[in-house]
């Protein structure tokens, strides 16, 4: 599966689709390897922010902001796997969702010259006002699953990503 275009945030969004590609051979009592790799390459903007802030005088932050990045996990549903190799983390479930509203806050400009970084100052409050929220309804799609010292946000690891 080829997920494009959708910046930093492709990384969780092809983790998401391993997961579900995992449960579905689950379900059908299949084992599962599957290989995530995620890839951004946000120098391929350099040169268009490069051209607007020479021709226009225009500066935007968020090339400054973001790098050139790889990372890559294998995901797997359990079957068949090798007793006493126990899983380093288990992947228990995931929310996403869309603010309202949000659409002209973060994302990305197609330029004749590449993409530009777009990135408003709202983006950290609108985050932050969509945590606890997210945060509930995950936990209470799960909160059965898990033992009574789970309970609070700080008692899980958690890759959260605005975008």
């Amino acid at each position: 599966v080829l997920l494009h275009g959708i910046g930093c945030s492709g990384g969780l969004a092809a983790l998401r689709t391993a997961a579900n590609l995992c449960l579905g051979h689950k379900a059908r009592g299949k084992p599962a390897r599957i290989l995530v790799l995620a890839l951004e390459v946000s120098t391929i903007m350099v040169r268009s922010e490069l051209e607007s802030i020479n021709a226009l005088q225009e500066t935007r932050i968020g090339i400054a902001l973001f790098s050139d990045c790889a990372s890559a996990v294998v995901l797997s549903n359990g079957i068949g796997e090798e007793p006493g190799k126990p899983a380093i983390y288990d992947l228990l479930g995931w929310e996403n969702r869309v603010i309202p509203d949000s659409e002209h806050d973060l994302g990305f400009d197609v330029d004749p010259m590449g993409w530009k970084v777009v990135l408003s100052p709202r983006v950290p409050v609108l985050a932050k006002a969509s945590l606890q929220p997210t945060y509930t309804d995950l936990l209470s799609s799960f909160q059965d699953q898990l033992p009574s010292s789970y309970q609070k946000p700080a008692d899980f690891d958690w890759a959260l990503h605005p975008g």
